[in-house]
């Protein structure tokens, strides 16, 4: 996997889920796999956005109005999907015990 991440490190998770033995890996790395693709996929919307603005002026014939921009609306559509397959995949890892975790306290935290 890229090491482009700066708010969530997928790579953390990977070796999360290899260190963990009562957890289906199958399921997890196929969630991390997915996750990784979002990521990747919103980063690029992001930076879309980011140099073409979150909307536009559209114009057909005389008319001209402001419409969303496409990737805004693919950004927007992906991120609760992207939120959904994290939490699906952190209710994989079992409950930690009273010791501090600073991985799961990163990520459950931000």
């Amino acid at each position: 996997m890229k090491e482009l991440y700066k708010s969530i490190n997928l790579e953390q998770f990977k070796a999360q889920i290899d260190k963990e033995e009562n957890i289906n890996k199958p399921v997890a790395y196929d969630l991390l796999e997915e996750l990784t693709f979002m990521k990747e996929t919103m980063d690029e919307l992001k930076t879309t956005v980011q140099l073409h603005g979150a909307t536009y002026i559209f114009k057909q014939g005389e008319q001209e109005y402001i419409k969303e921009n496409p990737a805004m609306k693919s950004y927007n559509a992906t991120v609760p999907k992207y939120n959904a397959t994290m939490k699906q995949l952190l209710s994989l890892l079992p409950e930690q015990s009273d010791e501090t975790n600073e991985f799961m306290d990163f990520v459950t935290n931000g």
